[in-house]
């Protein structure tokens, strides 16, 4: 959500995070659609598995050419629309 508040509103940027949100900032202003929507881990499991897969890995870029074979069953969840309630 914080993430979300730098790219959309924010005025005051922390350093760390300066030339990441100005190039995000950058590609909104161009003459592209682009939203940003704030979805809980619940509304994208693919993400939040990337995400904690990047977490543990000890290398500092991964490239997959296909998904990882523990992502199937979440994508597949994902084309099929399936919902999530939060907990």
């Amino acid at each position: 959500m914080k993430a979300l508040y730098l790219i959309q509103d924010s005025t005051s940027i922390p350093q760390k995070y300066a030339y990441m949100v100005n190039t995000i900032k950058e590609y909104i202003s161009r003459d592209w659609i682009i939203s940003f929507y704030h979805t809980y881990r619940e509304g994208n499991q693919c993400a939040d598995f990337m995400a904690k897969l990047g977490a543990n890995s000890m290398d500092c870029l991964g490239i997959f050419t296909e998904p990882p074979h523990c992502l199937y069953s979440l994508l597949l969840s994902d084309s099929m629309r399936t919902i999530y309630t939060r907990v």
